[in-house]
């Protein structure tokens, strides 16, 4: 997280140490690597206003104000200046809005950056929304983004599944203002996304598993090659 090149951990914590919680309030807890491994008394500890991100709605707060789950952050470098940074979805308001599935009312989330630098991610800087295009904007994306190098070009990736089940993948390097080098789309399922890990090299695309909704009983999965990945549209023209 600090990009000095030794792995770090990155570790839910909750509020007070009490894992059993009743409330789930929540911190996410950055252990730094050395070249012997983990220093635990090395370490940063994040809430939702450490990262820098907007409050919950008034009807739909959190379990604190400054609780935030390790479930919705992933860490990329997306400026491609050699520290990672934290994508965090945030979920907003109830927005409604008519598509292909009908009128839909949903709780519109979008992914925020917390960029990192030498110390790791700054706290208390506002984080900025990553741009999505015009037609993924008015819904948001479903949940947490995944990260990759999708077109193997070196510069770290993101991708998320739209509120209309398509596929979004946005490519890097981003801007400070949170705009992708580009965005591309296509028709996937609903369900939620994996991907491999990125090469150290920069040198292998990374390929991306939709992992099929489940009713109990195994799901449909779809990988999606490298070939495939390159082969979506531009988004909004679809």
């Amino acid at each position: 997280m600090n990009g000095d090149g030794h792995r770090d951990l990155m570790v839910p914590v909750p509020a007070g140490g009490k894992w059993k919680a009743p409330d789930g309030d929540q911190r996410i807890a950055v252990i730094y690597g050395s070249p012997k491994g983990l220093v635990p008394a090395a370490r940063t500890l994040y809430g939702r206003r450490d990262l820098g991100l907007p409050d919950s709605p008034a009807d739909r707060p959190a379990a604190s104000a400054d609780s935030v789950s390790a479930a919705d952050v992933v860490s990329a470098d997306l400026d491609s200046d050699g520290y990672p940074d934290f994508i965090t979805a945030v979920m907003g308001k109830d927005v409604e809005a008519t598509t292909g599935e009908g009128r839909l009312v949903v709780s519109r989330t979008a992914p925020y950056v917390t960029w990192g630098g030498p110390a790791g991610p700054r706290s208390g800087r506002e984080a900025t929304p990553v741009q999505l295009s015009d037609d993924v904007s008015t819904l948001g994306v479903q949940g947490p983004v995944t990260r990759g190098d999708f077109d193997g070009d070196g510069h770290h990736d993101i991708a998320a599944l739209s509120r209309e089940s398509s596929l979004v993948v946005m490519y890097g390097p981003f801007t400070r203002f949170g705009a992708p080098a580009r965005t591309e789309k296509g028709r996937a399922g609903k369900g939620s996304l994996a991907a491999d890990d990125i090469a150290p090299s920069g040198q292998r695309a990374t390929s991306l598993l939709l992992r099929g909704e489940s009713d109990g009983e195994q799901s449909s999965n779809t990988l999606f090659s490298h070939q495939q990945i390159m082969d979506l549209k531009s988004a909004g023209q679809m």
